[in-house]
Parts: C-alpha cells; structure tokens; sequence
C-alpha cells in the first residue's frame, strides 16, 4: 500500500471534511423543508408583508378617530361622557381591524 504525502493526507481530509459538511447541510435543508410543508416554518417576507398591511390598518382606524369626533367632543363639557365616546370609538376602531385581520 502507497504511503500518502502530508499534501495528499490533507486533501483526503479536506474531502472528508467536505462530504461531511455536504451531508450536514442537506439534511438541514431537508428539515427546514420539512418544517415548512408542516406549518412550522414561513417566508419571512410574507410575515413582513402582513405586519406592515396590520399597521396600516391599525394606523388609518386611529388616524380616522379625531376627524369622527373633534366637533362632537368640542361641544361636550362633561369629562366621563367624553371617556365614554373615546372608549366606544377606540373600541370600534380596534374591532374594526381584528374583524379585517386574518392570521394564517
């Protein structure tokens, strides 16, 4: 049997440590694959998408609030009776777009 030079010993270990590496690497993406057909794993641009489409909508029913109400609290002097219009109308505001979300 030959004897192999430290050059060669070096690259049956580096191909070695290749396959090794090749074979880690495939399984990882077999499971990651796995996860996903599963349900376990989603597209990160997906879920970003989606969060920034619930901002919006959580942004826009808020920023409709002062528009719906600024002349109606105007002419109100009683405090609990404005508490109640803000509360009803944030209420319906966060109902609004709990009704629109749909989580996947």
């Amino acid at each position: 049997m030959p004897t192999l030079s430290k050059a060669d010993k070096k690259i049956k270990v580096s191909q070695v440590e290749a396959d090794r590496r090749r074979t880690l690497a495939l399984a990882r993406l077999r499971e990651l694959e796995l996860a996903e057909k599963q349900g376990k794993l989603i597209d990160r641009s997906k879920v970003e998408r989606e969060w920034f489409e619930h901002g919006r909508l959580i942004r826009d029913a808020f920023l409709g609030i002062p528009a719906r109400l600024g002349s109606l609290l105007a002419s109100i002097s009683d405090p609990h009776q404005i508490h109640q219009l803000l509360d009803a109308e944030l209420r319906k505001a966060l109902n609004e777009v709990a009704d629109t979300v749909t989580v996947h």
